[in-house]
């Protein structure tokens, strides 16, 4: 047994392989002993092509059953074992292709800081497409939703080709949000989701620059927010070119099964678009709400009125990589706990919604005011 089939057996899972089986055309006939179902093909005169696949991997002579459900595909299609498990591989995946193109890319190489900026930047960039899919935003900040991690933590990076810079990435495609209590039959999945809006808004975004272009009205913007567009997946793409160095083709393959050919889409961002880009991010980002969101500071500024039950304060404290100055209003029990934590120079963490329009921030709505762990 080679080390590819060894690599196969051992992240053996029943739900991934019977899906694989059942886009074949192979038939469930039966579960045989609760551990074992038979499959057969349905043409009458291939009956005799029998698989019997385990449905859990605790079993004895696990490794043998896999090895022989191998041997009976590689006979039945003709093709070696390697090959029906590149195609096993392939049918669970979709393709982002990332390729970059500038002088500094001619021989393949990129220098090591522009490629670690190249391969979180595409993280991020598929971050917020996944994040679209439940609710577009201008701005998405502070934790990623749950569902969003997983699939982040299941996506794998391929190889790199030579000419241009290129790396692939391959999105699991069969991840349905877990929100859906009933999938229609041609319901996409969350990950198809993403992928659609990826291609679908780095296009607009294009469409949009050249109308930019002629008027300079930067609300024209507005219009692809709806899409997917935001400050994080334009600011990704800028990134991504290395602040306006490179050209980014991206290419995404739709793997739709063995017996339909690859849908590829193409999208091509040219460096000379990056600088407006640019310009969205800001504009995207000067108007920002989230609601129940999280700030740790220090207490810089107090003010109560003599006769007033609330009072004022600023926090001193970050967000998103930046300094901000975070105005809110407290009601009385909140205001002293700040009061004490600014006479012991100790850190509060304040819940509430956030608001940040024409670079200053305030905090509404405030739910808690806490002493911060980190300074007890």
């Amino acid at each position: 047994m080679n080390l590819k089939e060894k690599n196969f057996i051992e992240s053996y899972k029943f739900s991934t392989f019977s899906k694989f089986l059942t886009r074949l055309g192979w038939i469930n006939d039966y579960k045989y002993n609760d551990i074992f179902s038979i499959w057969h093909r349905p043409e009458d005169n291939k009956s005799s092509f029998e698989l019997i696949v385990p449905e859990n991997n605790n079993i004895k002579q696990f490794y043998s059953t896999i090895e022989e459900i191998l041997n009976v595909l590689s006979e039945y299609y003709k093709k070696s074992i390697s090959l029906i498990i590149d195609e096993f591989n392939n049918s669970i995946h979709d393709k982002i292709k990332y390729s970059i193109k500038s002088d500094m890319t001619r021989n393949g190489l990129i220098p090591l800081d522009e490629g670690i900026r190249l391969l979180d930047n595409t993280k991020e960039m598929l971050a917020s497409s996944l994040m679209a899919v439940s609710r577009k935003k201008k701005n998405y900040i502070g934790q990623r939703y749950d569902e969003v991690n997983e699939i982040l933590n299941n996506i794998e990076l391929g190889q790199t080709e030579e000419g241009s810079f290129i790396i692939n990435i391959f999105i699991p495609k069969d991840y349905y949000e877990k929100s859906a209590s009933m999938l229609q039959f041609d319901e996409l999945t969350y990950t198809r989701k993403a992928l659609d809006i990826l291609e679908t808004v780095s296009r607009e975004l294009l469409v949009k620059i050249e109308e930019y272009k002629n008027n300079e009205n930067i609300k024209i913007f507005d219009d692809i927010v709806e899409k997917g567009a935001s400050s994080n997946f334009c600011h990704s793409i800028s990134e991504i070119s290395s602040n306006g160095k490179n050209d980014v083709l991206i290419s995404i393959e739709y793997n739709n099964g063995l017996d339909k050919e690859t849908e590829i889409k193409e999208i091509i961002i040219n460096r000379d678009n990056i600088p407006i880009i640019n310009k969205v991010v800001e504009y995207y980002r000067s108007e920002l709400i989230e609601d129940d969101f999280s700030i740790t500071g220090y207490v810089i500024m107090l003010r109560k009125e003599e006769a007033a039950i609330e009072g004022v304060i600023s926090l001193s404290t970050w967000i998103e990589g930046k300094h901000r100055m975070v105005r809110m209003e407290l009601n009385a029990n909140d205001y002293l706990i700040a009061v004490n934590a600014h006479r012991n120079n100790q850190q509060i963490i304040c819940k509430g919604t956030l608001s940040i329009q024409d670079r200053i921030a305030r905090l509404y709505n405030v739910t808690s005011v806490l002493i911060s762990d980190e300074d007890v």
